[in-house]
């Protein structure tokens, strides 16, 4: 009985490491170059590809709230732009995998307690993955690239409710993985 509980915490604790994976960026450094020299930078945000399975995802949405979220960057300045031979970088996504199911995964928070709580409390969840890349259009180069996930729960979100939602918090984490500030984890 007790290797069936420890072989499945085992199980958790690796699923959990596999998510929590630092970002791999293609070079953070060219990226953070090109931006600082720019006051604003122009920014293009390609078609959104869904490569996921179900074919449930509102790309024409996704794209836009990724340009309404640049828009209201203030750390650095966007100007987003119809055209991409007009813009200094652009923004291509492919969407791998979106999921929703009506019982939260289990989470293996700090403590018994938490971890408990969590399998005990029943709420909805959706999850979008994408390969995001920024792209110098003037040279092509890529500046960026990175499999992006977002993640939320709710008790009452339905979901046809999940697609708008996951939609918003995917744009706030590209924001947030491509162009927030780095900061040292020492």
């Amino acid at each position: 009985m007790r290797k069936k509980y420890f072989t499945a915490a085992a199980g958790f604790v690796l699923c959990a490491l596999a998510f929590c994976a630092p970002s791999q960026a293609v070079n953070n450094a060219d990226l953070s170059d090109f931006l600082s020299r720019k006051g604003v930078v122009k920014v293009y945000v390609d078609a959104i590809k869904d490569s996921s399975k179900d074919k449930k995802v509102d790309a024409a949405d996704l794209k836009k709230e990724v340009e309404d979220a640049l828009a209201k960057r203030k750390s650095i300045r966007f100007e987003v732009l119809p055209a991409r031979d007009q813009a200094d970088i652009a923004i291509e996504g492919d969407v791998s995998e979106f999921f929703w199911t009506d019982s939260d995964p289990v989470d293996m928070l700090i403590g018994l307690g938490g971890t408990a709580m969590d399998a005990a409390t029943r709420e909805n969840y959706a999850r979008m993955r994408a390969l995001i890349r920024v792209i110098d259009v003037k040279g092509g180069k890529t500046l960026w690239e990175d499999r992006v996930t977002a993640t939320i729960t709710s008790k009452t979100m339905t979901a046809d409710q999940s697609v708008t939602l996951i939609n918003e918090d995917m744009a706030k984490v590209l924001i947030r993985e491509a162009f927030g500030k780095k900061r040292d984890r020492r």
